[in-house]
């Protein structure tokens, strides 16, 4: 029987030869995400995310319905999967786009009532 962490031949590479070793059970996800993004320990897939939840759907929001924009990112994290993780929208990122379409809206609706036979 082979053994993986038995070198057959001597040299510079023979710790190369090695397969990775696997992750503790007490290890962190959030070593693996990737930067600029927040872990999402509560989903262990992106399969398990609801729709209205992931981004694409959240960017669709955007382009279409932005009030189901407003009312899906003020109401909890919306996720993504990057590299292979699921990882929440940055809360800056997301509060961001919510206040640009909280503001896109209220002109929409002001430009309505104040201007209504133009």
């Amino acid at each position: 029987m082979d053994d993986p962490y038995r070198s057959s031949g001597s040299g510079r590479n023979a710790s190369a030869r090695k397969p990775a070793k696997a992750a503790h059970a007490g290890q962190s996800r959030a070593a693996d995400v990737p930067k600029g993004w927040d872990p999402a320990p509560e989903y262990r897939s992106y399969d398990e995310v609801p729709w209205y939840r992931r981004r694409l759907y959240f960017m669709l929001f955007w382009l279409f319905f932005l009030p189901a924009l407003i009312i899906i990112g003020f109401s909890g994290d919306v996720y993504a999967n990057v590299q292979g993780q699921v990882v929440k929208f940055p809360p800056g990122r997301r509060l961001l786009l919510v206040i640009v379409a909280t503001v896109t809206v209220t002109l929409g609706l002001v430009r309505l009532v104040v201007l209504p036979n133009r």
